[in-house]
């Protein structure tokens, strides 16, 4: 089908097993060249087996979330943005929109997600003045899809992710609310009012005070948008999820 990811195999025309890929086919003319097309996503042939298979597991949970295989094919399977994995280094994963890329330091699937939702908002706008005026805000939606992930996902969660994730002062300020006022599709269950009082500007006061202590002078807050501004790019990416 198209647009459909598949991870597997790669074979060789004797049968025998290349390398282990994620690959995806475009029909045409919907695709990049406008004819039938399909893509090796990801090359794994220098990863160790531990770290394949670490690698392995962080993919299919992605693709079997809605909110991640919708961020996954319309950002990586269309060509708009490269993954690489750098697994031996010291810094934090993160997207970088000058190169459309993200490098992964490590396993953790909630950690993509949130790096590619962050590739997703940047791709709605393609400027980063424009973007870097409302960071604050991005990084607040970018924390909430990133809770709702692991919230979905929390009856599968065996390595702890949603409690570590709830430990942190953003992650425990989106827990005591977030229940409460969103749905899964990132809809507001509560007035607005209420929402940016004892939710939304809490998160962003965080936020703000984690980049002042982390020196980081991009951080904007955008204060003209609307509750529903500040949501449209996790309802966009959410429009599959039940």
């Amino acid at each position: 089908n198209s647009n459909e990811m598949i991870y597997g195999d790669l074979l060789a025309t004797d049968g025998q097993c290349i390398d282990i890929c994620l690959a995806c086919v475009f029909r045409g003319p919907h695709s990049y060249t406008g004819e039938d097309m399909a893509e090796d996503l990801f090359d794994t042939q220098d990863l160790s087996p531990d770290k394949n298979k670490a690698l392995i597991d962080m993919l299919s949970q992605i693709l079997e979330d809605c909110m991640g295989k919708e961020l996954l094919t319309q950002l990586v399977g269309e060509g708009k943005i490269a993954i690489t994995f750098n697994f031996e280094s010291s810094t934090p994963s993160a997207y970088n929109h000058e190169s459309k890329s993200i490098v992964m330091t490590n396993y953790y699937s909630d950690v993509l997600l949130h790096e590619l939702f962050h590739a997703f908002q940047y791709s709605q706008i393609k400027d980063v003045k424009t973007y870097n005026l409302a960071s604050a805000n991005y990084e607040v939606e970018g924390q909430l899809a990133r809770y709702v992930y692991l919230l979905r996902r929390r009856a599968y969660d065996t390595s702890g992710r949603y409690n570590t994730y709830c430990r942190t002062p953003l992650g425990k300020t989106i827990e005591s609310a977030g229940c409460g006022v969103l749905d899964m599709k990132g809809n507001l269950i509560i007035d607005e009012t209420l929402y940016r009082e004892s939710f939304y500007q809490p998160s962003i006061d965080i936020v703000l005070q984690i980049a002042e202590s982390q020196n980081l002078t991009n951080i904007s807050y955008n204060e003209s948008f609307t509750m529903q501004d500040n949501l449209n790019n996790l309802k966009a990416i959410s429009i599959r999820c039940d």
